[in-house]
């Protein structure tokens, strides 16, 4: 009888960091998968269901029955946490010490967390917040995972947003123009294929990955190059927008903009942010190897069908 493969349980199955996990680790056909989702009936679930290798369990962090079967018999897990579904570092919290709690009794042997930088006392932040909300929580709960059992995994910016949320913004006259208030500074960038790339190989390497901090990083640019490259491919001008980080802190108060003005500004400011990225970007973290990311150039040239003004 052939031996069972190990069951690697993967978050956030249907979001972007977690969707990328499954279709590389679903490439190297070491590992069955079992994705999680809160709803399996999902036209994105019934994708993953379809896939080779790949289970579609439900499962919400709020209830931790649910969370036991999710993890049960599995030999890893890629946990991945959404602080805006509801923009409460209490909540977010809350459910990280719940599947903390259900990992330490199933006694799983290799954790990816995908977590964030210490924002706290280490830049000068704007408005009234004293840290990056949706990094801080994150940060704060890294001590409570074993370290002998987990990859710290850490994203930047996707090169994906530029194409979605980040992308560029039509003027009444029918101006383009790019606004990310990074000071003239460079941001770094990552696609979020490359993030799966990154996470499975941390799984397939657990000797070389556990107990560290690992990034997915595989570009750094200006916004103005940024703005310039989105122009080529996209074949209509965008004018780059640095505004101050103060000033776009009120650009959407009720969504967050003051938190994401601090993340931002921390890009900017937080040393320790940046030289860890550089490091990743450089190639290697310890005797960790990347797997090679895509510069924003070529991203953007194989992702051009998708530039939409």
């Amino acid at each position: 009888m052939a031996e069972s493969k190990k069951i690697i349980t993967v978050f956030g199955a249907t979001g972007a960091q977690g969707g990328n996990v499954i279709r590389s680790l679903s490439r190297t056909s070491d590992f069955a998968i079992r994705a999680v989702t809160r709803n399996p009936d999902s036209q994105k679930a019934q994708a993953l269901a379809a896939m080779s290798g790949v289970t579609v369990v439900k499962a919400d962090l709020t209830d931790g029955a649910s969370l036991v079967g999710a993890l049960e018999g599995a030999y890893g897990v890629f946990l991945v946490t959404n602080y805006w579904a509801h923009m409460s570092e209490e909540q977010e919290k809350k459910e990280i010490k719940a599947v903390l709690d259900v990992i330490e009794s199933a006694q799983l042997e290799h954790i990816v967390w995908s977590t964030l930088d210490n924002t706290a006392g280490t830049y000068k932040p704007v408005g009234s917040l004293k840290h990056v909300p949706h990094f801080q929580c994150k940060y704060d709960m890294d001590a409570q995972f074993p370290k002998d059992k987990t990859t710290f995994f850490r994203a930047c910016a996707y090169m994906d947003n530029f194409v979605g949320m980040m992308a560029p913004n039509k003027s009444p006259e029918g101006k383009l123009s790019l606004t990310i208030p990074m000071g003239g500074k460079k941001i770094h960038l990552t696609s979020t294929e490359h993030i799966g790339n990154v996470v499975a190989k941390a799984f397939a390497e657990p000797e070389k990955s556990k107990g560290k901090v690992l990034v997915a990083c595989s570009d750094k640019v200006t916004v103005t190059e940024v703005a310039a490259m989105l122009t080529e491919y996209g074949g209509k001008h965008v004018e780059p927008v640095e505004p101050p980080t103060e000033m776009y802190a009120t650009f959407f108060p009720d969504q967050g903009s003051e938190d994401l003005a601090n993340m931002f500004q921390f890009y900017q400011d937080g040393q320790d942010y940046n030289a860890i990225r550089d490091e990743a970007l450089a190639g290697k973290t310890g005797d960790f190897v990347y797997p090679r990311g895509l510069p924003l150039r070529t991203w953007l040239c194989d992702n051009k069908d998708k530039i939409k003004y």
